[in-house]
């Protein structure tokens, strides 16, 4: 596939065993990386342009809670990339709500409705409106550029034929601390849109869809 002459984004530096894999969990600010998944390649909409969403990938995200109004209350969000047969499903599970998780085809799908239940609690608590800007696949973490290195350098990540591989540069000087175990083999990586829904189950349904964006 292509590389991008404009996509030049900066990567920070990530650890790999003896074998050359990256050691995991990627800790990236508030975002943990715990898994990378799996590539599907032989279903288009598993990939576009601009992501692979491979089958597995998990992180973490620290984020104020939808319960307490206090803005310096935080819970961990468990993000996920399942199979959803013709088209990836995401969930987003809330530490402090666990049997709701939020399930959407895309990733800004599933955090929409969490930021704006997050939106509404403060607004009743201060009075003032609160407006925050969705973006899944930052929230979820694989639009981060190191995620990106490491995703697009996965098995069969090269047979995804509409994505567009991404020049990512090497960043010896990053202003953005990564938090991982120590080891002495390092290499630079960098590595939706229908609204989310609470579910009960653990186990999103299985839908036929379209071709997804984000």
């Amino acid at each position: 596939p292509p590389h991008h002459p404009k996509h030049r984004r900066r990567c920070v530096d990530v650890p790999l065993d003896s074998l050359g894999r990256p050691i995991l969990p990627i800790k990236l600010g508030v975002l943990t990386v715990h898994s990378l998944g799996s590539v599907v390649w032989d279903r288009p909409a598993f990939h576009s342009e601009r992501y692979i969403w491979p089958v597995g990938f998990l992180s973490t995200r620290s984020y104020a809670s939808m319960k307490n109004p206090d803005a310096t209350s935080k819970v961990l969000y468990t993000c996920e990339i399942l199979d959803g047969g013709a088209h990836p499903m995401f969930r987003v599970t809330p530490e402090d709500d666990p049997e709701v998780p939020y399930v959407s085809i895309t990733a800004t799908g599933a955090w929409t409705p969490i930021i704006k239940a997050v939106n509404d609690v403060r607004t009743e608590e201060t009075g003032k409106r609160a407006h925050t800007t969705v973006s899944g696949p930052e929230y979820f973490g694989f639009a981060h550029p190191s995620i990106i290195r490491l995703i697009q350098n996965l098995p069969n990540a090269r047979k995804c034929g509409r994505f567009v591989f991404q020049n990512v540069l090497d960043e010896q000087e990053s202003t953005e601390s990564v938090s991982v175990p120590s080891t002495s083999h390092l290499l630079p990586v960098s590595m939706g849109n229908s609204l989310g829904r609470r579910v009960p189950s653990a186990h999103p349904p299985s839908s036929s869809g379209g071709d997804l964006s984000e």
